[in-house]
């Protein structure tokens, strides 16, 4: 432990401004100056300051030095970051790309003509007849709608193939004159282009899938009931034979021509895997692929052959969808156009969409981004190493492993570099597959493009990792808060309380729950809202923000009026329970409970830097960032950086060579007490090194110790502030309790004089109505309010 007693080590002028009490008239250095009436004096002459709290203080530099230096990295890290999440991404023309083709495919009407009314065999009609998407077959093959229907109006099987045959394929086949063929490249809306092939896919449970209840069907030996139940139970891959595709040779590979077969989610077919309401559904089952270079006519009819085979069969259909790829030119973007239907083993047909941009990588434009990544990719790897290298100082320190892990900021960190590392790995594959896929450039051929299928979940996943990564990285803003109380007041709020606020966010969770559970059961038979318990949770949720509407429920379940009718025509007797239960428990009390707690820890950290105006905060922290940079400064921390040392590492060792000196003295005599171990200007000085001294420099050692001085100088402050605030309300309390029963004897004594003053003035007048005739006034004996008077006879 270097204690340095060597005064010669110093400049004289140096030691002078800082270790005296005033300036030194030999020194061209002014010291800082201290008067404090109340804080004691000790060896020295100079102001002594607790050994614990000069521990305390110490200890907040040095979170403070590395919060700094943190900081200093931290911006251009968050500069660099949003290159490389947002760079290359055209978002905005993204969204215009979706909205054009979402129109196009979703908010057209369906036709209420039926492909049943038609003569599907005669594939002449069609040539002949329907050349135009406007062109539609006479009045006789109409059904009646009452209302407008869309493609999100979907409600059964043959509406799904009404919308494929009078909506999306005549805006995406466009029809052409006779004597013109079908070109290579089609566009849709504008210059979007068509690329490979339209693929059509379904997935189909078998009828074993599940098992029928044996005693309600009385099912006795081998017998077997067909039960068509999820795919999980079971997935029909059976191959479907004597079915031709009129779009296809007769002989495809020396094999006949099928309409249709099935395949796996593999290298046959691609694909990517699509979330739905129901279930996840793989990339592979039943699928046709209808080239763009066809013309209209020709997959009508295909679409009709698809009906009457049929490709979506009543009772085993679980999951049927419309897939195809575009790009677009000017965004330099492919989007991903997947428009399926989930079919539940009760018949209930949700639509539903998916519509992704994404992107390729070319060298001519994306190199730049490539090269801008790989520098990124560095500063990861810094992050990287600094963390390792924290949590190995942790370790030898504190001697454990997980509690680093285990605080919060450390915990989000952890986090952070993880996602980063699979963003890399994720696009270096996206990298590798667009320079090696051949298949990505124009013409793309009469196929389904399976690779852009595999590019797209590369990119997502970037995607989707890089919004999570943006959440972290801006939060950490959160920790580097704390270098100023008043901007950090949310976070030592939060830690101020955090304990309560955790007891009541685990019962606000525990009761929400309880009645998602409950709103499940009562409600989840016929109210999308409550079907599922993840969906009962969010509703309730968004109950508690005010939004009362219903949800759309994957394919017309919405209602016009809110929430709470829906459940008061469920249940007339429970919905108003359940509402006004939940509303009062959960909002009411608990809701508020948490905005108490957060109200109150803001009260009790505000308290403690009151003393302290805004004013001289900003005035401090203006003189402290030019003291920073000053030329002195700058040149030590230059030196350290030199030496691959740091004013925290400096820090650090002075503060664990005042601990093991201070354990070392209470070792010889044990009753000595924290508190009542004093440091002088002269004593602080010894605990460190001439070298140590030297590399902090004289500067930056004589603002500690003016730091040191002046918190404790504010805590005294805000200690008398407390103190006098505390016996002012000790002394309101006290004379409360003393004159509060003298003044309520008082208001008595007021009131019953004022009633002895109204009977004297009523016995005064019966005084006067007696004499008038000529008799004195005889009282009630009973009376105790007046003197009891005898009347004399005159």
């Amino acid at each position: 432990m270097p204690i340095n007693s060597d005064d010669d080590q110093l400049e004289p002028d140096a030691r002078n401004a800082i270790f005296s009490d005033g300036g030194d008239e030999g020194s061209n250095v002014p010291a800082p100056v201290f008067a404090f009436d109340d804080v004691a004096v000790g060896g020295g002459g100079g102001v002594s300051v607790p050994l614990p709290f000069v521990i305390e203080v110490i200890e907040k530099r040095i979170t403070k030095s590395s919060l700094y230096t943190d900081l200093i990295v931290y911006v251009p890290f968050v500069v660099m970051f949003c290159f490389f999440a947002y760079g290359g991404r055209d978002i905005t023309g993204a969204y215009y790309t979706v909205r054009a083709l979402r129109d196009t495919c979703m908010g057209n009407e369906i036709s209420p003509f039926s492909l049943d009314g038609l003569n599907l065999t005669e594939g002449d009609f069609f040539a002949s007849r329907v050349r135009h998407p406007n062109d539609r077959p006479s009045i006789s093959f109409f059904k009646t709608y009452e209302d407008v229907a869309t493609y999100e109006n979907v409600a059964s099987l043959d509406d799904w193939y009404n919308w494929l045959d009078t909506v999306l394929v005549p805006n995406v086949f466009n029809s052409y004159p006779a004597d013109e063929e079908p070109t290579a490249t089609r566009t849709i809306q504008g210059t979007n282009l068509l690329v490979g092939a339209l693929r059509f896919r379904t997935i189909r449970s078998t009828d074993r899938s599940c098992t029928p209840d044996s005693e309600i069907f009385n099912i006795t030996g081998d017998e077997f009931i067909p039960c068509y139940g999820e795919i999980s139970g079971g997935e029909n891959v059976q191959k479907l034979f004597g079915f031709q595709n009129p779009l296809m040779p007769i002989v495809v590979k020396g094999e006949p021509n099928e309409l249709y077969t099935h395949s796996s989610c593999g290298a046959t077919s691609g694909g990517q895997y699509i979330s739905g309401f129901m279930a996840l559904y793989h990339c592979g089952g039943y699928v046709v692929d209808v080239p763009f270079s066809k013309s209209l006519t020709d997959v009508r009819i295909l679409l009709a052959r698809l009906k009457e085979q049929p490709f979506l069969h009543d009772s085993e259909t679980r999951f049927a969808s419309v897939e195809f790829f575009v790009y677009t030119p000017a965004t330099n973007a492919f989007t991903s156009v997947k428009l399926f239907i989930e079919v539940s083993p009760s018949g209930a047909v949700l639509p539903s969409f998916q519509f992704r941009a994404f992107h390729v990588w070319t060298e001519s434009r994306n190199i730049g981004q490539s090269v801008f990544d790989f520098f990124f990719f560095v500063y990861v790897l810094y992050y990287s190493y600094k963390f390792a290298k924290d949590w190995f100082i942790f370790h030898k320190t504190k001697g454990k492993i997980l509690a680093f892990i285990f605080n919060l900021w450390n915990l989000l960190e952890f986090c952070n570099l993880v996602i980063f590392m699979v963003v890399f790995a994720m696009r270096w594959v996206w990298w590798d597959i667009s320079k090696q896929s051949g298949s990505n450039t124009f013409p793309f051929g009469a196929k389904y493009p399976k690779d852009l299928d595999l590019l797209l979940t590369l990119f997502s996943t970037t995607v989707y990792s890089n919004s999570v990564n943006v959440t972290l990285v801006f939060l950490k803003i959160l920790k580097f808060m704390r270098l100023n109380p008043r901007l950090g007041i949310l976070t030592l709020s939060i830690g101020e309380k955090k304990s309560q606020l955790l007891g009541i966010l685990i019962l606000f969770a525990w009761s929400v729950l309880a009645f998602a559970l409950a709103g499940m059961s009562l409600f989840g038979s016929t109210m999308w809202e409550f079907h599922s318990l993840d969906t009962s949770y969010t509703t309730l949720l968004r109950m508690l923000v005010g939004d009362f509407s219903r949800l759309s429920g994957g394919g017309g379940d919405s209602m016009e009026d809110g929430i709470y009718p829906a459940m008061r025509r469920e249940n007339r007797v429970l919905a108003g329970a359940y509402f006004w239960c939940y509303v009062i428990l959960v909002f009411f009390i608990l809701l508020n409970m948490i905005i108490a707690v957060l109200a109150e820890g803001f009260a009790a950290i505000s308290s403690q830097y009151s003393a302290t105006s805004l004013a001289d905060e900003l005035r401090a922290t203006c003189e402290s960032i030019a003291r920073s940079c000053s030329h002195e400064r700058l040149w030590a921390r230059y030196e350290l950086f030199r030496k691959g040392l740091s004013i925290t590492d400096c820090l650090t060792t002075v503060k664990q060579n005042i601990e093991e000196h201070h354990q070392l003295v209470k070792g010889e005599d044990r009753d000595i007490d924290d508190n009542e171990t004093y440091l002088t200007r002269e004593s602080f000085k010894m605990y460190m090194s001439a070298a140590e001294y030297k590399t902090l420099g004289t500067a930056y050692v004589a603002d500690l110790w003016y730091d040191i001085v002046l918190a404790y100088k504010n805590k005294g402050i805000t200690a008398e502030i407390l103190e006098e605030e505390d016996l002012q309300n000790a002394v309101e309390t006290g004379t409360s309790r003393v004159t509060d029963p003298v003044e309520e004897i008082f208001r008595d004594i007021l009131y019953q004089s004022k009633e002895f003053e109204k009977d004297l003035n009523k016995f005064l007048d019966e005084v006067k109505v007696v004499l008038k005739d000529g008799q004195r006034p005889a009282l009630e004996a009973d009376d105790p309010a007046m003197p009891q008077l005898v009347v004399v006879p005159q």
